[in-house]
This record gives structure tokens, sequence and C-alpha cells, in this order.
């Protein structure tokens, strides 16, 4: 990495951390919520949260043009669930990635373009302050330093070290604040957000879910019927993992030692727990210590480097790496079964990211 742009993503990490003098809304204060969002205007407020965001959904799904109203709502949420601390299981560098090219789009059809002391705020927040050792950028205008940095950031992003959490609030709260702060016209508006659509709702249903604690779906009053009761079984060794879709939710039993005289069954019951289990099986190996996420902690025997271990709510399970790799094949089998892909599938869009 250059040092130039080693000293911009440092100087970044301390405006993220620090400095809120400049404007009364810092990068790590808690966002408005809708009623104060719905008192300046910048949402249209519904019954809940949950059923405003049902209906940008709908909205979009049916093709209309989106007012700004429902973009600014999307982004709150956005920028909740990117500085929500999952530890591990934070969003992946691709989804940070098309959010930042989701900013420089929108940016570029604003009608601050010409507006260096409004473009200043961005530049500050996002640490804008180019090294005058790089000869290139010298004399740029502030539009100009803001498109350098953005160039910069997805350079960092791209490097497999880079802080992926601490640069993906800062573009998140720069995005909010675009739409929260700066008046849009609706067709441009819709022509630069709507081909990030995809990474963009799910972190926006990620954020709601982590404060809703709901994912996004009509009750079965509002007209949304249950699913049929559909069941899986899936073997691997000694382990069985049975599948239930009851309603629209997914639960999994894991069944250890099945054929053994001393076994256990391991249940999960909601789909972000599922999505965290699934990737700490991915990512844990013996050659590393721990993996921290929201619900799971992992770690290898402290005296013995061929076991791994994982633990929630105070009961601990172990295995060797050989029966680590087996729950691994397992999982991949039964989540590339279509139609658990597909249930799936729905609840990645209803829940969002994970």
């Amino acid at each position: 990495m250059s040092p130039a742009l080693s000293t911009r993503i440092r100087n970044a990490m301390r405006f993220r951390r620090g400095d809120q003098r400049e404007n009364s809304i810092g990068p790590l204060s808690e966002p408005p919520s809708v009623v104060e969002l719905h008192r300046r205007g910048r949402v249209r407020l519904q019954l809940s949260p949950t059923q405003a965001m049902v209906n940008i959904k709908e909205g979009y799904e049916d093709n209309q043009c989106l007012p700004q109203a429902d973009w600014t709502l999307l982004a709150r949420y956005i920028q909740q669930g990117i500085e929500w601390p999952a530890h591990e299981h934070n969003v992946c560098t691709a989804s940070v990635i098309t959010l930042l090219k989701a900013f420089e789009s929108l940016l570029e059809s604003s009608p601050i373009l010409d507006q260096p002391k409004k473009l200043h705020y961005y530049l500050q927040k996002m640490d804008m302050s180019l090294p005058t050792s790089k000869e290139p950028v010298v004399g740029l205008d502030e539009h100009g330093k803001l498109l350098t940095f953005i160039e910069a950031a997805s350079e960092y992003l791209a490097n497999p070290s880079g802080e992926v959490a601490e640069v993906g609030a800062m573009i998140a709260r720069c995005l909010f604040v675009l739409l929260d702060q700066v008046d849009h016209r609706p067709v441009p508006l819709n022509a630069a957000l709507r081909p990030y659509w995809p990474v963009l709702w799910r972190l926006a249903a990620r954020g709601h879910y982590m404060q809703c604690k709901k994912p996004v779906r009509r009750e079965a009053a509002e007209g949304n019927p249950k699913l049929p009761f559909m069941s899986w079984m899936f073997d691997e060794g000694t382990f069985q993992l049975g599948i239930i879709r009851s309603d629209h939710e997914i639960m999994l039993n894991l069944t250890m030692n099945s054929s053994g005289s001393l076994g256990a069954m391991y249940s999960i019951c909601s789909y972000p727990k599922i999505a965290e289990f699934r990737y700490m099986l991915a990512t844990m190996t013996t050659a590393r210590n721990t993996w921290h996420g929201e619900n799971f902690f992992a770690y290898t025997n402290t005296s013995k480097r061929d076991q791994l271990w994982f633990r929630d709510n105070g009961v601990s399970f172990g295995f060797t790496p050989e029966e680590w790799k087996s729950l691994n094949v397992l999982f991949d089998r039964a989540f590339q079964n279509p139609d658990i892909a597909t249930a799936l599938d729905v609840l990645g869009q209803e829940y969002g990211e994970f």
C-alpha cells in the first residue's frame, strides 16, 4: 500500500473515532428515529418501521420511482446495520464496495457538486486530506478531492487486510447525510441508486433487524399466507442434519454422534443465527486461536491444537479437524438443495445480510 493511501486511511480512522465538533451529528451518533425523520419531512411515517420497509420493497418491485423519503429510510438502516458490533461476522467487503459505488453515483447526480462548502463536509468525514507529496492531485477542487478519495478507498477495500467495518461505517454515514440533508430530484435519484438495489436492500434489512428484531415481511393478517411445512434430512459420517421449514422460518437440528451411545442434538432456530453458524464453520480453522461472532464463540484447544470447539449459551461442543470438515461438507450439501437454497434466499431478503 502506498504511503499516501496509508496516510489517508489512518486519518479516516481518526475522524471515524473522534472529532465530532464540526457537525452536530457525528459519525458515531445514533441516527435520527423514524419519527424524527418524519418530522423533518425525510420519511413518510407508516404504521411501523417494518411496514414502511415492506412498502418500500413493494414499490421497488412495482418499478415505482421511489421518493427521497424512502431512500433516506433505507440509508438510515444501512448505517445502523454496518455500525452494529458484530465482531467477525460483519458485512462482506463486496457489499461495502458496492455501497461506495452507490454513494459515488448519488454524489455525481446531486445538486451540491458546485457547492464547495457542502462538499467539504464529506471531505472531513471521509478525510479527503490528500498528501502534498502526491503531485497529480495538487490544485484539485473539493469535488476532485472527493473523487480521489473514493478511488483510494476502493483500492483500500480491495486489500484483504483492510478495515472493512471502519470504512463501511464512514461510507454509510456519508450516504445517509447526502440523502437526509440534500434535496434530490426523483428521477436522477432513482437512476443513481436503483442499480445497487440488491446490496442496498440487504444492508438496510440487516439494520432493520438489528433495531426491530424482526424480519421485513407482511403479517398473516395483512394477506401473507403461511407456507406449507417441509422437512429434509442429511447425513455425513456420525452427523445428521435435519432442516424444517415451518411457515416462513427455517430451523436446523444437528445431531452429533448419531450412531453412538452418547449423542447430542443442537438446534438453531433463526435465520441470522443459522447464517452466522455457517460462516463460523467456513472460516474457523486450527490455524487460528479464536472466532468471535454475535451468537457463537469458536476456539482451538490451548493444549491440543487438533481440536476445534464452538460455544453457545454456555455450552461447548468439541470436534477433530476431520469432524469439522465433515460438518462443512454436510452443510454445503444441505444448502445446495434447490428448495432450501430458495427458502434461505427469501429469508436473506427479509432479514438482510448476515
